[in-house]
């Protein structure tokens, strides 16, 4: 799990911005959108006469780390896509977004900040839909390089009977090695068979101890883990805390 610390959400206002992040330059088109890392090193330059304008909005990195929780197994995707790839995630803005977007910011302007509520409540709005709008563009991205059967395999994995079976069960209904499925899975996910099967369970495991009332040792058998010690190992490592104090921490906020 990435920790983070805060992040800023950027906006173009003009054409042709030079963006200089992580090594590499980059030119902005007019109404780009772009999610900048805690671990992003970047700087803006600009082409001709015009200086680069842009509308900067920081916020603190837990209301995403909070977004990609509640999520659960779709919100660990969205993290694995937007915040470890090299490069910032960035979307060129339709003009109805633009406008949109561009409105929620100003509302930021006219909220009295006596009413912290009411802030908070804006932003957590603003970031969520400028998160998804970034997400989309990245799915768009993945769906159009993935192959069809692994993107159909993916979406059958996510069956309690499939990634409780675990690898054995993801190689028979690939209909590939398990050696092409692991180059590919690496290729097109970025991932390793295991963690991708684990990250289903480990999803699939929380989702229970909030809406059921099984022991841990039986949730962590119903996920498809046969070693208590390795399924609190990997909880802890995702989620910061044990399978018990998952539960005894969601049971305090309900």
């Amino acid at each position: 799990k990435t920790t983070l610390r805060q992040l800023s959400r950027l906006i173009t206002l003009n054409p042709n911005v030079l963006h200089y992040v992580n090594g590499e330059v980059d030119v902005l088109p007019d109404a780009t959108l772009v999610l900048i890392r805690p671990s992003d090193t970047h700087y803006f330059d600009y082409q001709g006469k015009v200086a680069p304008q842009h509308i900067n909005l920081a916020f603190r990195a837990s209301i995403v780390d909070d977004l990609f929780d509640y999520l659960g197994e779709f919100g660990q995707e969205l993290r694995h896509q937007l915040l470890d790839s090299p490069l910032p995630p960035s979307r060129t803005l339709s003009q109805r977004d633009r406008q949109r977007i561009v409105s929620e910011i100003n509302q930021f302007n006219v909220i009295d900040p006596a009413k912290h509520q009411h802030l908070r409540q804006t932003l957590r709005f603003f970031v969520a839909n400028a998160i998804f709008l970034l997400a989309k563009n990245s799915a768009e991205a993945q769906n159009e390089v993935t192959p069809l059967w692994l993107r159909q395999l993916c979406e059958e994995m996510r069956e309690h009977e499939n990634f409780s079976g675990g690898l054995e069960r993801m190689v028979i209904l690939s209909g590939k090695s398990r050696e092409h499925l692991s180059r590919s899975m690496k290729k097109y996910k970025n991932t390793t068979l295991t963690e991708y099967i684990n990250s289903l369970r480990l999803s699939h495991a929380a989702n229970m101890l909030v809406n059921s009332n099984l022991k841990i040792i039986e949730i962590c058998y119903d996920s498809g883990f046969t070693s208590l010690d390795y399924f609190g190992k990997l909880f802890r490592k995702r989620y910061g805390i044990s399978p018990t104090k998952f539960r005894e921490e969601i049971a305090k906020n309900v």
